[in-house]
């Protein structure tokens, strides 16, 4: 399951908008990529990812999951040893 923060805090859900208003204890009211002018460079981010995505009829949503789904593949295969007994090698005949 991927977390909140590993999403930026919903940004990537592709569901915010300019006038989105974070209420109460929401850590969003004070977080810098959530205020002016840095909200609205986001936002414009988000929107070019997913016209991106929407080229291959997915959402901005899907290719955030993705991402971080690839980033902990790859991450658990770097943190296994390699095992050089398994590397092929190439003979000559």
């Amino acid at each position: 399951m991927l977390g909140y923060g590993a999403l930026c805090r919903g940004l990537l859900s592709g569901r915010m908008r300019a006038d989105t208003v974070f209420d109460g204890d929401d850590l969003r009211r004070t977080d810098p990529k959530f205020l002016a002018p840095r909200f609205a460079q986001y936002l414009a981010a988000v929107g070019k990812l997913d016209r991106l995505a929407q080229r291959f009829g997915k959402r901005v949503i899907h290719v955030a999951v993705r991402w971080m789904l690839c980033l902990m593949i790859l991450l658990i295969r770097l943190s296994k040893p390699l095992d050089r007994t398994t590397v092929p090698v190439r003979t000559e005949n």
